[in-house]
């Protein structure tokens, strides 16, 4: 794995994580009904070569991520971890 390709993995991976961090001192829901642990999430899928459909059941049009492979939830229903 090359230097830039290493660099850009850990670029998305710690911009995730500050997506989901903030996500978590906010509504779970915006007023406007979108939940943004479901969008953080559908990007990271978008950017990730998955050959064996592992994130099949990440869907953009849920709201609850932790009904998702691969996902652990807190008891408060926020995403912990992947």
């Amino acid at each position: 794995m090359g230097n830039s390709r290493k660099n850009s993995l850990l670029l998305r991976t710690g911009l995730v994580i500050l997506a989901l961090f903030t996500g978590c001192c906010y509504s779970y829901l915006s007023p406007s009904g979108v939940n943004y642990e479901v969008v953080a999430l559908i990007m990271v899928k978008r950017e990730l070569h998955d050959p064996y459909n592992a994130l099949e059941s990440w869907d953009a049009n849920s709201v609850d991520p932790c009904s998702w492979r691969m996902i652990t939830c807190t008891t408060d229903g926020y995403v912990s971890s992947l």
